[in-house]
């Protein structure tokens, strides 16, 4: 157990480690940049280069490999894709491939559905969007949203990569 001293420390820390990229925290400390792009090579993990990642993401990432290891889905990662594929179409839902969302259909103020690059468009009550957020709030909602992306990117940055969902009752 830490002691309220040793805990104020750690968290001042983790504070100074939230506002500075990994980049910034590998440069304290080392000059070759070869060893650097070496301990770098886990960024991909959070789908940022090393300059826009989180220094505290990859610090928290880097020493939990080494306190529990690394795991991968068994089979590769296309089977954590594939599950997640299964439990939509288990629940009913459709995915399209090679066809891509070209705008999020809005009624009412809600998202009621998608038109896709060839002119298809699909209803649905629940629309999932896995794109960048910047590319949805900007693009496919048709610029309706741009003052959400320019607070998101103002006020909480980019982060890992996450799946956004839009939901209507």
């Amino acid at each position: 157990m830490l002691s309220k001293g040793e805990f104020n420390k750690v968290g001042a820390v983790m504070a100074r480690l939230g506002d500075i990229s990994y980049l910034q925290l590998l440069d304290e400390f080392f000059t070759d940049s070869r060893l650097k792009s070496i301990l770098s090579d886990r960024c991909t993990f959070v789908g940022l280069p090393p300059h826009k990642a989180s220094a505290l993401t990859m610090t928290i990432m880097v020493l939990s490999y080494f306190k529990f290891g690394a795991y991968r889905p068994v089979g590769g990662s296309q089977r954590l894709a594939d599950a997640l594929a299964d439990g939509i179409r288990n629940k009913g839902g459709k995915i399209i491939f090679g066809n891509g969302a070209q705008k999020i259909l809005l009624k009412n103020g809600e998202c009621c559905g998608i038109r896709c690059e060839n002119g298809d468009e699909y209803t649905s009550k629940n629309i999932i969007s896995n794109v960048d957020f910047v590319h949805t709030f900007n693009n496919l909602l048709g610029g309706n949203f741009t003052y959400f992306a320019e607070y998101l990117l103002k006020n909480v940055g980019v982060s890992t990569s996450f799946f956004y969902f839009v939901c209507r009752d």
